[in-house]
């Protein structure tokens, strides 16, 4: 009998190491693969279905490669989503295509964490999370405060979306301002994909800032360039009003704390010269970065990067490079990595810059200029819907 319950521990043991070694072979495999093992045999799918083997496939992908990139191709005709590319980083002239999920029509890419994109409609306000690599969806429920015509008073000023590591948590934020007060009245709200559900941020009631990009997520929080901005009313008091723009600031919502942290840009740089935008918020080596293109040579447009190092810290500052000068090229896109950056040529061309060896690649993407943003990417099995 003893040895006979010897001989079933050491099955059990052998079976235990067994399972660990396919999940260690298994977490090394791209998406695609995974899904097809999932209908090989019960136990595999059993696996691959687990949030501990998702998480750590998730860990291994973000420990192994660099983060592919998404390209957002709009229409020309309205703007909305058509498709998007996703690029290697291994193999960038090898472009893979994906069509938009019926789910959301008319919308655009609003951010991209551990594989989930967060798109957003403005006409009707709706919110939907994708997973491209699995074709998951999730239509995120509506908000209590909808922008509408007869509350014009009301404007919804951008989307954010992010990863919160400290709840496991994947959320949505969106900032509204009613435009007719100053200061403005300045509501926040955040959505969780934990509870499927809303909430008002409480302590942000005022603020006099008007958001000026999308929201980036990078150190714990999500943040936009912004500007100062005041209402003016007219000189002979006849009712009308305008808007007066003073410095510009870099707006950080911190997740872990919910609190707004407000830096203000170096004293050098804008995000407007001559009513063109020059100053592009941009994530660079993990950082908060600032590319600057207001500055130009007689050979060309130089592109001074400003890093921020320690949000709300304005002496944090510091002009990291420049790169140029180039002739011939519209504002960046942003940083692929740490290497890359990207823009468009006046040819209608996606191409990227190596600021270590200066050389140019061109891409297998054309577009508009008002038509393509990026995203960093990373596929993965993140599930979207508690019912998977």
């Amino acid at each position: 009998m003893d040895l006979i319950k010897a001989e079933s521990k050491a099955k059990g043991r052998d079976n235990i190491l067994s399972e660990e070694l396919e999940i260690e072979i298994l977490a090394r495999l791209p998406v695609i693969s995974l899904l097809r093992f999932k209908c090989v045999c019960k136990s595999w799918r059993s696996i691959i279905t687990r949030r501990f083997f998702i998480q750590k496939h998730l860990q291994v992908c973000n420990s192994t490669n660099p983060p592919d990139l998404l390209v957002q191709i709009l229409s020309p005709y309205d703007f909305n989503l058509e498709s998007a590319s996703i690029l290697r980083y291994d193999n960038p002239l090898d472009v893979k295509l994906i069509q938009a999920p019926p789910a959301s029509p008319g919308s655009e890419i609003e951010g991209s964490c551990n594989g989930v994109v967060c798109l957003y409609n403005e006409a009707n306000g709706n919110v939907v999370l994708w997973n491209p690599a699995t074709r998951e969806t999730k239509v995120v429920p509506r908000s209590h405060i909808q922008r509408n015509e007869r509350d014009a008073d009301v404007e919804m000023q951008n989307v954010g979306f992010y990863f919160d590591v400290n709840n496991d948590d994947y959320r949505v934020v969106m900032t509204y301002a009613c435009t007719q007060n100053d200061p403005m009245s300045f509501q926040l709200q955040v959505y969780s994909l934990t509870t499927d559900s809303w909430r008002l941020v409480p302590g942000i009631q005022s603020m006099d800032l008007m958001l000026c990009s999308s929201g980036l997520y990078v150190g714990g929080m999500c943040s936009w360039s912004a500007s100062k901005k005041e209402v003016v009313q007219d000189e002979e008091d006849d009712g009308t009003w305008g808007w007066n723009f003073g410095g510009d600031e870099i707006m950080s919502f911190d997740i872990s704390n919910e609190m707004i942290i407000r830096t203000p840009f170096p004293e050098s740089i804008s995000i407007y010269f001559d009513g063109v935008e020059v100053s592009h918020l941009v994530v660079y080596k993990e950082y908060l970065a600032i590319i600057n293109a207001g500055a130009r040579s007689q050979e060309g447009r130089l592109l001074d990067i400003w890093v921020l190092r320690e949000p709300g810290v304005v002496e944090s500052w510091t002009k990291s490079f420049t790169i140029g000068p180039l002739q011939y090229v519209p504002p960046p896109l942003g940083f692929w990595d740490s290497r890359l950056v990207l823009w468009q040529t006046n040819g209608r061309e996606l191409f990227f810059h190596d600021c270590t060896t200066n050389q140019n690649t061109s891409l297998a993407i054309s577009g508009d200029s008002l038509t393509l943003r990026i995203f960093r990417y990373k596929e993965s099995l993140v599930q979207i819907n508690s019912e998977n």
